[in-house]
């Protein structure tokens, strides 16, 4: 995860998880910020049914 570090982008918490498991498995650390924008690093398994945080700018 210390490797997030090196690219401008930030992750929201719920996004960590998916791109702890991404860079576990060999993947890039500069495929993180267009996989978040895609939504693909979303998990809100661990928030409960109907408890999705809510992503306001």
């Amino acid at each position: 995860m210390i490797s997030l570090a090196e690219i401008p982008s930030c992750l929201f918490p719920w996004e960590m998880k998916l791109a702890a498991e991404h860079l576990a498995a060999g993947g890039s650390v500069h495929d993180i910020p267009q996989m978040s924008k895609e939504g693909v690093l979303e998990d809100f398994s661990d928030a409960g049914p109907g408890k999705a945080p809510v992503q306001s700018m």
